[in-house]
């Protein structure tokens, strides 16, 4: 099982869509996309 923090990651994409109208479905597809690339940039290291 792979752990990965995803703490903060609704905020960072709420940051990144700013000045839109985002709804909580975009917020939370922003973060799933942010928790991957967490995920992946931790193992290519």
């Amino acid at each position: 099982m792979e752990l990965v923090d995803e703490r903060y990651t609704s905020v960072e994409a709420e940051h990144r869509l700013r000045g839109s109208r985002a709804t909580k479905l975009a917020i939370d597809s922003i973060a799933a996309q942010l928790i991957l690339e967490q995920y992946f940039n931790e193992r290519a290291a």
